[in-house]
């Protein structure tokens, strides 16, 4: 009781003063008092100290990280403890305290971690508009890994790769190319030497560029960095012709002919992303296996081109053809040929495969064309039996209209999906379908749509999951009060999930109501709540300026997996602090990435926060990309209240191999097996509801999904239970990674 009543002075001034600045010294003082150990306590202090930080404390910010610091020694797994200290020497650098992140990088001891370290300091220090700090920073580490004659392990080459673009980018190409000097690994020294060459092409110093280039030794990268000289020479209006022979010369080398055709596929988007369509055809024409092919040309297609292809589409395997005519599809709505996607469209699956293509070809269109694929959509509606997916159907169609401005026919199919849903006897698709509705509503400013939907599902099925799934939604629809008083009929979901209803109630301007809501949290939750709340009262800090968004992997869980299979894809890449989402908000997301990845290995809730995890969401509901595998899985799966996916997530520990099946239902499924051995890591049991689609089942049962993908507003989800990453080579699992990517990408829909 004692140590209760201490807590009531500062409860109490929490709730009289709602200041950022009063609300972040009450929550130092909470998180000081709480008596836990390890990872947890220590991310509360590294977003308390980043907060105070943005909220111009600056001494408080300091005292805030060094008890994160104090705290992190104490975690009991090494890479854990030194995944935070690399997110602290971020902070510190930003407090311009550069020299203690320096002694603190000493501290790191697990897999080479002070490599991201550093590479998190030299970035801060640019962030900060010290470009002095960042390049010394960049010189000590070189000197350090020349000095010992260390080898890189997978980690360390990826942060060295970053190291040596974040050279290329501050304009020092002596340090880039000191980078590649120390590279062993040949995959990841030829994407650097590729970095290379195409910063000499840009200076209009082609042979300098190809000689370069001549120098990679994986043919794989050696093809890609062929392919972007020849983009950049085609950019700068010089023949492109030579970049053919040489990107077929170098492919030729590639062993695998599955790795070979790939290869061909990444080089001909490189040259298509240019404009080069011409060379990109000629490409694509060399590669071997007709799916690779077609999907590699079906982003060039044109009215000239368009019967062939669909005259190849007809040539392939009964099961591949109509997810082949969903890709042409979408790739006509986004070329501007409606009536050619409404004739590939026929040749999809009925029913809500065809909406599926139709709705995300008009999305990619324009005017009357959106018009025309979004009338073809319609008639779709009567081969969809299930009212659950028909309502995800209408909600798809209002999105589309509503992007072609077409008003009156999304405010017919919002109507039409809220009356669909509230006839709904199922709990379980209810608390998946509304949601669904209610989003779409508030994203085509149909507030009052929302808030009756809201309003009709809670008086009829009042029950507690419903309620923990709706009730924080009441808040975006413009009634905070029915949320607090269906939050006062009974305690809603756990003290991690109740902060969601505290930050909306912020980011709403009801900051009184929102701190005495968080008055009624557990000790640790409290305190976090309290720093959400100031968070959400300051300015978000200006988005960075980007030439082109990248691929965004959180650096907490097993990140470097996945760095490898990017660069195959020559997709550029960021290793992301996992604090971002919660310092950057939704806009500083969308500015800077087009995806973004959340590995395996622990609590990403906790990482992310729930602010955090409030700002992917807006960041998805404008388009944003998110790849999830198992515990990143659990980000987006739950609980109800804020979740990505229309799925529930059965969380049952257990380890090994699975054999998983992948029907032919999606996409995602081209040039993929039938069928897969998939490893699983204590990853959830997946049970995807209406708008959620199936990518891979687990062990022969239509039940349990083990890989589904979604769409959340105008963005894309896939979720994966088991790992399949982990390889950098062209192998099934590895394909089924590179598939969820490029769905993401929006470039296979």
């Amino acid at each position: 009781m004692a140590v209760l009543c201490g807590f009531v002075p500062l409860l109490r001034a929490a709730e009289s003063d709602v200041r950022p600045s009063s609300l972040l010294t009450t929550a130092f003082e909470l998180a000081q008092k709480r008596p836990d150990k390890g990872d947890a306590p220590t991310t509360a202090f590294l977003r308390l100290g980043a907060t105070m930080r943005m909220a111009g404390m600056k001494d408080k910010a300091l005292a805030a990280l060094e008890r994160g610091i104090a705290m992190a020694d104490k975690a009991s797994d090494e890479s854990t403890r030194d995944e935070t200290r690399v997110e602290l020497c971020r902070e510190l650098t930003l407090l311009d305290k550069p020299d203690r992140a320096r002694e603190l990088v000493s501290q790191i001891r697990a897999r080479q971690y002070d490599l991201v370290a550093w590479l998190f300091i030299a970035q801060a220090a640019l962030e900060k508009g010290d470009a002095a700090e960042a390049e010394r920073t960049i010189r000590d580490v070189l000197r350090q890994i020349e000095s010992s004659r260390r080898k890189l392990d997978r980690m360390g080459s990826a942060a060295l790769c970053a190291l040596s673009r974040l050279a290329e980018s501050m304009k020092k190409p002596e340090l880039a190319r000191q980078c590649v000097s120390l590279a062993s690994d040949p995959m990841w020294k030829s994407g650097m030497l590729g970095d290379e060459a195409e910063a000499l092409a840009e200076k209009g110093q082609t042979n300098e560029a190809l000689r370069v280039v001549a120098q990679a030794e994986d043919p794989h990268m050696a093809v890609l960095a062929h392919a972007r000289v020849g983009a950049v020479i085609f950019r700068k209006k010089q023949s492109s012709a030579d970049s053919l022979p040489a990107i077929l010369q170098t492919a030729a080398k590639i062993k695998s002919s599955d790795a070979r055709d790939f290869a061909l596929r990444m080089a001909t988007k490189q040259l298509a992303s240019a404009g080069d369509a011409e060379t990109a055809l000629k490409i694509a024409a060399e590669i071997k296996h007709p799916v690779m092919r077609l999907l590699a040309a079906m982003p060039l297609v044109n009215a000239a081109s368009f019967d062939g292809m669909l005259a190849g589409l007809r040539k392939c395997a009964d099961d591949e053809r109509p997810l082949l005519a969903e890709v042409l599809t979408i790739a006509c709505g986004g070329r501007g040929l409606a009536e050619h996607a409404l004739v590939a469209s026929a040749q999809t699956a009925p029913g809500w495969p065809r909406v599926r293509a139709l709705t995300d070809a008009a999305q990619h269109a324009k005017g009357s064309d959106a018009t025309k694929l979004v009338v073809g959509a319609e008639r779709e509606l009567t081969r969809i039996t299930d009212a659950g997916w028909r309502c995800h159907a209408l909600v798809r169609l209002a999105l589309a209209a509503h992007r072609a401005g077409n008003s009156a026919a999304t405010d017919r199919h919002l109507a039409a999906a809220c009356d669909e849903a509230l006839r709904l006897d199922s709990p379980d698709a209810l608390r998946n379908v509304i949601p669904q509705v209610v989003e779409a509503a508030l994203l085509t400013q149909h507030k009052d749509l929302a808030l009756k939907t809201l309003t009709e599902a809670l008086k009829r099925q009042p029950e507690t999951a419903l309620r923990d799934a709706l009730a924080p939604m009441l808040i975006d629809a413009g009634d905070a009060d029915a949320a607090l008083a269906e939050c006062s009929k009974k305690q809603l979901m756990d003290d991690f999930s109740r902060r969601f209803i505290a930050y909306r109630l912020a980011k709403t301007g009801r900051l009184a109501d929102a701190v005495k809501y968080a008055s009624g949290l557990n000790l640790r939750d409290r305190a976090e709540a309290l720093a959400d709340i100031a968070l959400a009262q300051l300015p978000p800090p200006a988005p960075a300026v980007r030439k082109k968004k990248v691929a965004g992997v959180s650096v907490h869980g097993g990140w470097m997996y996945w760095m490898a299979r990017l660069e195959r894809m020559a997709l550029a890449w960021e290793i992301v602090p996992f604090n971002t989402p919660y310092a950057a908000g939704a806009e500083g997301l969308a500015a800077k990435y087009w995806m973004l990845g959340y590995p395996g290995t622990g609590s990403h809730h906790m990482h992310v926060s729930a602010a955090g995890k409030e700002h992917l969401r807006d960041y998805l509901r404008g388009g944003g990309g998110l790849f999830g595998i198992c515990a990143g899985q659990f980000l987006a799966s739950g609980p109800p209240g804020h979740r990505f996916t229309p799925t529930d997530c059965y969380y049952l520990r257990g380890e090994g191999p699975h054999q998983v099946q992948l029907p032919r239902t999606h996409p995602m499924n081209l040039l993929l097996p039938e069928q897969m051995i998939i490893s699983r890591k204590n990853g959830g049991f997946l049970l995807p509801r209406a708008g959620c689609d199936v990518v891979a089942w687990y062990d022969r049962q239509d039940m349990c999904a083990a890989v589904v993908a979604a769409h959340y507003g105008w963005g894309r989800v896939v979720l994966s239970s088991p790992h399949p990453e982990g390889s950098s080579d062209f192998e099934p699992n590895d394909r089924l990674c590179i598939a969820a990517t490029l769905w993401i990408l929006e470039e296979m829909p």
